[in-house]
This record gives structure tokens, C-alpha cells and sequence, in this order.
């Protein structure tokens, strides 16, 4: 299984704080989001946080797993409660560091059994959005996206790589798709709430997930 987003794609390319603050925008206010995978109004995805992270938030999940059961020579789906929160929060420099435990990539491998939840280090810089091997600096972070997104976009932070994130707006936010030719992710960020769905299929065998939010809390900014 190769990774993409788990939290993003090994071929990402490393962004320097240079790069992030280059690509930056400018900053949107953001509003608070509510319970549950509601359907925001044209003018709250504007001027809404795309990742409302905060110390203490957390996503509910209902999950559905497809494998393989190689014993039973079926294919097997088991319904998971998923949790996703936030468990850290450390500001440095302009760089505020969010420890994140049970991202749902995590799912992607229910299929070898019961999923674990681990802690990543999600750096928020303005409006950029990177993952972190250590602490709060930039440097060796993985960026993910940029906020405002826009239909159409392409997200490549690797020019050499042709594996890009494909953005798509759709009534409740935007989805970002990654495809690679072993496999596939993608999620719809809702802005004011965050990560409302999230799909994960494995091309060649069978090892699906599909997560949909059912309750959100917000956190304390």
C-alpha cells in the first residue's frame, strides 16, 4: 500500500517556511463550525475556516470497511465508530503545531485488522497546511494544501512527481483527490467544520474505507 495523505504522499516535496509564506493568501476570518456534517449557505464557505484546529476538537466518524476475508473466500464489511482529535496544541513563531490523534487515514489499514489511532503533527503557517516529522518547525513538513482552494485546482507540491491533489467544489465544501496508481484518497473538507467524509480505495485488492462525519465538536481557540 502506498501512501498519500497518510498524512500525504511520501513523494510530497518538502516545503520551506519561504515557499508557505510565498504561496500563502491573504487571511480569512474564520467562524465557528456546528454539530454534525451540515449543509453550509455559498457565503459561510467563504469566509469559513477551512480546518477549524483547536485544543480539545474532535470529529465523530461512522465508518464502513471492505476486505477480503481470504478463509472465508468472501468479501467482508465491518461498520467502525471513528474518533479524530486534537490533543496538542503548540504556537511557535508564527507556526502553530496541532497534535493529531486518529487522523482518518488511519482506516486505510482496517483491512489487516482492528485500526490504531496514531498522533501526527499537523503545522498550520497563515493559511497553509503541512505535515511535521518533529516539534513545530517547517523544515522536512510536508505541505498539503493552501487555503482559498478553488474548483479545478491542482495541488502538485512536487513538480517532478505527476501525482497531484484534485480539487472539486461541490455544495458542502471542496473535495481534494489524490490518485495514485496503487491507490486512491479522498476527503471533503467543509470549511467551518472540517473533514466531513473521507474514502480510501486500494486499486488491485480489495481494501476499502468510507468514513462519514455524524458529530463535530469544536475546540477551544
Amino acid at each position: 500500500m502506498t501512501q498519500s495523505t497518510r498524512p500525504i504522499s511520501k513523494s510530497s516535496a518538502r516545503w520551506s517556511l519561504a515557499t508557505l509564506v510565498a504561496l500563502a493568501p491573504l487571511a480569512v476570518a474564520a467562524c465557528g463550525g456546528g454539530k454534525g456534517a451540515r449543509k453550509p449557505r455559498p457565503e459561510d464557505l467563504i469566509g469559513a475556516d477551512p480546518l477549524p484546529l483547536a485544543a480539545g476538537a474532535a470529529w465523530k466518524y461512522k465508518a464502513t470497511v471492505t476486505s477480503y476475508d481470504v478463509d472465508k473466500q468472501q468479501e467482508v464489511k465491518r461498520d467502525l465508530d471513528w474518533t479524530t482529535q486534537i490533543i496538542d496544541v503548540k504556537p511557535s513563531d508564527g507556526v502553530t503545531a496541532y497534535t493529531v490523534r486518529g487522523w482518518p487515514s488511519d482506516l486505510a489499514d482496517a483491512a489487516e485488522g482492528t485500526p490504531k489511532a496514531t498522533d501526527r503533527v499537523l503545522l498550520r503557517a497563515g493559511d497553509s497546511f503541512m505535515w511535521a516529522t518533529e516539534g513545530t518547525s517547517v523544515e522536512g513538513a510536508q505541505g498539503w494544501f493552501t487555503w482559498p482552494l478553488m474548483e479545478g485546482q491542482q495541488i502538485c507540491p512536487d513538480p517532478g512527481v505527476t501525482y497531484c491533489w484534485n480539487v472539486a467544489s461541490t455544495e458542502d465544501g471542496y473535495q481534494l483527490t489524490y490518485r495514485t496508481g496503487p491507490d486512491e484518497e479522498v476527503y471533503l473538507l467543509q470549511p467551518g467544520t472540517g473533514v466531513a467524509y473521507y474514502r480510501y480505495t486500494h486499486h488491485g485488492t480489495i481494501n476499502d474505507v468510507e468514513a462519514k462525519l455524524v458529530d463535530y465538536k469544536p475546540g477551544k481557540k
